[in-house]
């Protein structure tokens, strides 16, 4: 036997390699996956998870995946796999007031005169947690960290008057896209115009929207180019109209009910074609023009066409506005 020693090769196991993965920190989207640590604005996850390695190698669509925040731990999941809900900041927020046509992760809409509020979720918000638009309904489970909106409605410049707490499951909006709450027994004790509201963050970015009048609701889940039949209704008391209509010796006068035309969702010249209920048998094209609408200004409409005998055919801005007479037209 040989008595000279010999050497032992030892194979170290090479540690996984790591990456660095930014994501932003309300929605957990993935920004960029990096083997290197740099500079940026945006949060990020230190892991040998492979899903990281294939999204740098552009395997994977960094859409489809968040970075998840649970109590102890973040981790890399599919969006389809959870919903992704921060949980609540330990500070109250008081929420801004933003234009009537914008939208935010939450909106708060105050119809003022109505005593409604509506409270919904931006589009782009649900696809951001979601991946998807439409068809998919979760499950109260799949909000792992049992997160919940709190709204404190209070009275503007003095947060000590609270008039309504409102908690919401983010489930239900993400599912229905909007809830409306009925605030008419605050009636005799605040002006709608004189809330403000505080929250707990669980999403980035909240506002309130002032609304005159209730409509329809300020959700909108996609843009449509469906168009919207209309008739010009005689007046239910108590019931808010976009416009008045009133005969004219030359035609008929159509009277904004509003201020605001953005806060009806009218943004450009309003034309709709005078139908006798066949789409294809047109009787009168008009306009009106958007110099002409709000503030309660009457526009003129020269037409010999009974608007009490016929149907009113616009495009998407029908969705959310409606007309009515102000004293009762015969038929003819």
């Amino acid at each position: 036997m040989s008595s000279e020693p010999r050497l032992v090769h030892v194979v170290e196991e090479r540690p996984l390699p790591k990456f660095y993965v930014f994501y932003e920190e309300w929605s957990g989207e993935i920004k960029s996956v990096s083997n290197k640590l740099r500079p940026s604005k945006y949060p990020y996850l230190h892991t040998d998870d492979k899903t990281a390695s294939d999204i740098m190698l552009g395997l994977l669509d960094p859409k489809r995946y968040v970075v998840f925040e649970g109590t102890d731990q973040k981790v890399i999941i599919k969006k389809d796999d959870v919903l992704r809900v921060k949980q609540a900041e330990d500070v109250l927020t008081q929420i801004p007031v933003i234009p009537a046509n914008k939208d935010v992760d939450i909106n708060i809409v105050i119809y003022q005169n109505d005593y409604f509020v509506e409270i919904n979720l931006s589009q782009d918000t649900i696809y951001k947690l979601t991946g998807r638009r439409f068809n998919r309904k979760f499950n109260i489970e799949e909000n792992v960290n049992k997160s919940k909106i709190e709204l404190f409605f209070v009275k503007s410049n003095n947060p000590f008057y609270l008039y309504k707490k409102l908690i919401i499951d983010p489930i239900s909006l993400v599912n229905d896209g909007f809830v409306l709450y009925d605030f008419s027994d605050l009636k005799n004790k605040i002006s709608m115009g004189d809330i403000s509201v505080l929250t707990r963050r669980v999403f980035k970015d909240y506002g309130i929207k002032y609304k005159q009048n209730y409509v329809t609701v300020d959700y909108h889940s996609r843009k449509s180019h469906r168009r919207e039949f209309s008739i010009i209704e005689k007046a239910v008391a108590n019931k808010f109209y976009t416009f008045s209509v009133k005969k004219h010796p030359d035609g008929w006068l159509f009277k904004s009910n509003f201020d605001n035309p953005t806060e009806q969702r009218i943004y450009r010249d309003i034309n709709f074609y005078l139908t006798d209920g066949n789409p294809f048998i047109l009787l009168d094209s008009i306009q009106i023009p958007l110099d002409s609408i709000g503030m309660h200004k009457t526009f003129l409409l020269e037409t010999d066409v009974d608007l009490a005998s016929c149907y009113l055919l616009l495009g998407e801005e029908g969705k959310y506005i409606n007309f009515c007479f102000e004293e009762q037209t015969s038929h003819g």
